[in-house]
């Protein structure tokens, strides 16, 4: 969140409208400015889209290359570009904003995140105790890994925290349920040495396909 807004907002003020930068902009430029932010942020808004897009699909890149994701997915386009992988986080992008609601899904997400974050995080901090980490890598300074520890923290709790007199434990459910089924497809597929035999095929077909079709 953007701390500008506090200094110029008030708690009833923010709390009041929908749309907190449009209210900031009137109060703190020109009220006549408001009628160019929801060009602003549509702009924001491809932009982001695109960097999501083109970056989250070089995890499937990279993860195919690594043997954990479809070898399809590390196939280049003669242009040097992953054609395939981009699709693939395109049409996924797609499928996840028409299932259900988009608020929800981005509530589901976000928490799975931040309690990736406080695993990771945990993880980085049992390595500098015992101090395997490489000589060489980058070390933040305490202060900001346990400033960052303690709002992923606070993202995880604040949501369970009771609105209304109702506490919706629904947004912590479905995204530790994504989190198993993330292990679960962590030990069935990735985990083991060798692919189950249909999947095995289904990987050899897709490459020779995008291969063939130079995708």
């Amino acid at each position: 969140m953007n701390s500008a807004y506090f200094l110029v907002l008030s708690t009833t003020e923010f709390k009041s409208t929908e749309t907190v930068v449009t209210l900031f902009f009137e109060k703190s430029i020109s009220p006549s400015f408001s009628h160019v932010v929801p060009f602003l942020i549509t702009f924001i808004l491809i932009g982001s889209l695109n960097a999501t897009i083109f970056g989250a699909s070089r995890y499937l890149f990279v993860g195919s290359r690594a043997g954990l994701m479809p070898s399809a997915f590390s196939t280049l386009h003669s242009s040097k570009s992953p054609r395939v992988a981009v699709f693939a986080q395109l049409i996924l992008s797609i499928i996840m904003s028409f299932i259900g609601n988009l608020n929800d899904l981005i509530n589901y997400v976000s928490y799975a995140i931040s309690l990736q974050q406080i695993t990771v995080l945990f993880a980085l901090f049992y390595f500098r105790f015992k101090n395997d980490a490489p000589k060489n890598s980058w070390r933040n300074p305490w202060f900001v890994l346990i400033i960052y520890l303690f709002v992923c923290i606070a993202l995880v709790v604040i949501p369970l925290l009771p609105e209304n007199g109702k506490i919706n434990y629904f947004i912590a459910i479905y995204a530790i349920g994504l989190l198993i089924c993330g292990l679960i497809a962590h030990y069935i597929i990735i985990r083991p040495k060798t692919l189950p035999l249909f999947l095995q095929i289904l990987d050899r077909k897709s490459l020779t396909y995008y291969k063939s079709n130079n995708f």
